[in-house]
Order: C-alpha cells, then structure tokens, then sequence
C-alpha cells in the first residue's frame, strides 16, 4: 500500500473528441469545400471533422521504447505503428 504523495508521471492518452468547444482553432473554421465550389464538407453531426486514427501518447516513463508500446497495442485491430518523438522523451503517436 502507496502512503506517500501521488505521482504525476502515469502515461497520458488523449483521444480525439467531437465537442466544438475543445477543437483545435483549425478544426472550427468554416469548411471551404463545397461553399468554394470544392468538395463536399466532412460528413458528421454539423460538420464535424472525421475520426482520427492517431493516439497521442504522453508522460511515458523515459525508457520507454517503439517496441514496448508496439507490443502493447499489437492487441488491438487496425495497429499500424509507433513513432516516438526523439525531441521529447515521454511522448510517441500510435496509429
């Protein structure tokens, strides 16, 4: 049993959301698709961009490799590929 204070560093998975509010600024500009004469605009509830396949990863334990985390999520169907970011220990994509 833990009695001490509780730690920060469990790893971090954020999922894409469909609520506007927590979009990046890019995703909330009109769709210029078929308003410009372009292709039709994502398909979704009011124009909501389509799912993302890309999990971002974060607070990793720093040795942390492509090959633990690709073993990890090798269970799951539609895994494709880890990539770590060499710059920033603690973060990696997993598609």
């Amino acid at each position: 049993m833990h009695t001490g204070p509780a730690l920060s560093s469990k790893p971090t998975i954020s999922l894409p959301t469909t609520d506007r509010k927590s979009q990046p600024l890019l995703s909330r500009l009109p769709a210029q698709g078929a308003a410009a004469g372009g292709a039709p605009a994502a398909s979704g509830p009011a124009g909501a961009a389509p799912p993302n396949k890309i999990l971002f990863v974060q607070n990793l334990p720093e040795n942390s490799t492509e090959a633990m985390l690709a073993m990890l999520f090798q269970q799951f169907p539609g895994f494709r590929e880890v990539r770590m970011v060499e710059a920033r220990p603690g973060i990696a994509f997993v598609e």
